[in-house]
């Protein structure tokens, strides 16, 4: 199936779903010792109403904040348009993707899906499922509690990796460019099939092209593909 990921620390690619990322130091951002108590029951920043207008905005979420044994929250509130590179989203099942430093735990729209959204292991890698069939306008609001670790010797600072908005259509598609941020090269290998998913490994941004692939490799068919 053919597939579009847009990366959110892109301010491009936010772009098309109406997103920016703003973040909070703290479990309980605001309150005092970061609101760090005893016996704490819950956070009110996993709730989707949760006022966060006045947090800072986050323009790259890749920047390593405060040390120690620390905490942040990551939120970010989306809207599904109605197509994103002449690919039409309407019916996609639709994916957030990230990997956390260190630990992450993921809500979407206030729930937590206890077998993917919680902290899985240190700097691992995890993919909520959004929506399994979309609708343009359908709004969704992404919490990410991140906290550094190990929890008895923490080490830098906390920080996401990468975070990625995929859809994922059930109707048939062409050949995909890619833009892959964390690698400088790629190979035209594989790029024939339908997809070439490098994620959650790797972010990708994918927006389907029409005529030879190679086009966007270039005339040596390897290298970075042309941003679309």
């Amino acid at each position: 199936m053919p597939r579009i990921a847009l990366d959110l620390n892109r301010a491009e690619d936010r772009q098309h779903v109406q997103g920016e990322w703003r973040v909070a130091m703290g479990l309980i951002p605001g309150e005092p010792n970061e609101g760090f108590t005893a016996q704490l029951l819950a956070s009110p920043a996993r709730l989707a109403d949760y006022d966060d207008s006045e947090w800072p905005v986050c323009a790259n979420i890749r920047e390593s904040l405060s040390v120690g044994l620390t905490f942040a929250w990551y939120r970010i509130t989306v809207v599904f348009p109605e197509q994103i590179g002449g690919m039409a989203l309407a019916g996609s099942r639709v994916w957030f993707e990230t990997n956390i430093d260190n630990y992450g735990e993921l809500r979407i729209d206030s729930q937590i899906d206890r077998s993917t959204g919680v902290i899985v292991g240190i700097n691992a890698s995890q993919r909520l499922e959004i929506s399994s069939n979309a609708t343009p306008g359908e709004t969704h609001i992404i919490a990410c509690l991140v906290a550094n670790g190990p929890l008895a010797e923490p080490r830098g600072g906390i920080f996401m990796r990468y975070a990625t908005l995929a859809f994922e259509s059930p109707n048939e598609g062409t050949h995909l460019c890619l833009h892959i941020p964390q690698l400088d090269t790629i190979s035209s290998k594989g790029i024939d099939d339908e997809i070439w998913d490098f994620s959650p490994v790797a972010v990708a941004r994918y927006a389907p092209v029409s005529g030879d692939v190679s086009a966007c490799l270039g005339a040596g068919r390897v290298g970075r593909p042309t941003r679309l």
